[in-house]
């Protein structure tokens, strides 16, 4: 039960940061000024990422699965947050300095992004234990 739980949660807060940016990737899509290739680039990375979301979240139906799972699910949780960062930062950048500071909805994006990386458990936490998974070893949380 406990590494149902552990699963989900990392799953459903995963996706949620991946919400935000979405909106922030919404906005930068909408200013087609933006050329077609930054636009695409920063939708395709979320995408990816969500895509990434739904088939662990599909998997995980399957109770015998989530032992192989948990570790899968760590692993995209810091991809995601590797993709939402650059990605915030892409968008900031393409969307422009006056419209960083005009509203201030792509700052508040922006920053609300990057929340992911302050949900345990940390990546510096779990950095052996991932190691040890790699080398074919279970993932000790």
């Amino acid at each position: 039960m406990q590494t149902a739980g552990f699963l989900w949660f990392e799953l459903l807060i995963t996706a949620s940061y991946l919400g935000v940016i979405s909106s922030l990737v919404e906005r930068t899509l909408r200013r087609t000024e933006i050329g077609a290739a930054e636009r695409a680039a920063a939708a395709v990375s979320v995408q990816a990422a969500m895509i990434g979301v739904e088939g662990v979240a599909r998997n995980a139906a399957e109770d015998s699965a989530w032992p192989r799972l948990l570790p899968e699910t760590l692993i995209l949780r810091y991809a995601a947050q590797d993709i939402i960062g650059r990605t915030a930062q892409r968008c900031v950048e393409a969307l422009g300095g006056m419209s960083f500071v005009g509203s201030g909805e792509a700052a508040y994006l922006a920053a609300a992004s990057a929340g992911l990386a302050f949900h345990p458990p940390s990546r510096s936490r779990m950095a052996d234990q991932l190691c040890e998974v790699f080398a074919g070893g279970p993932l000790r949380v």
